[in-house]
C-alpha cells in the first residue's frame, strides 16, 4: 500500500510498504488500529519511538549514505 505521513496538515510520502491486515476485526469495528505496517519500506526508511504514555509516535528518517 502507498503510505503517506500528514503532519500539521504537510504531507510527507513514503511510498509502498507492505502491510497485513486481518481478516475480520472479531469487534467488526477499528480495523484500521488493527493493520500491521511490514518492515521493509517502512522501519528499514525511518526510526520510530513510540510513548505509550504521552500517546507519541517520532519518526526520523534514517540516512543511508
Amino acid at each position: 500500500m502507498y503510505l503517506e505521513i500528514i503532519y500539521k496538515e504537510k504531507r510527507v510520502g513514503v511510498g509502498l510498504v507492505e502491510v497485513a491486515v486481518p481478516k475480520t476485526d472479531p469487534r467488526a469495528e477499528n480495523v484500521e488500529e488493527h493493520i500491521l505496517i511490514g518492515r521493509r519500506g517502512f522501519f528499514d526508511k525511518y526510526r520510530v519511538t513510540f510513548d505509550e504514555a504521552q500517546k507519541i509516535i517520532k519518526l526520523s528518517r534514517i540516512d543511508r549514505q
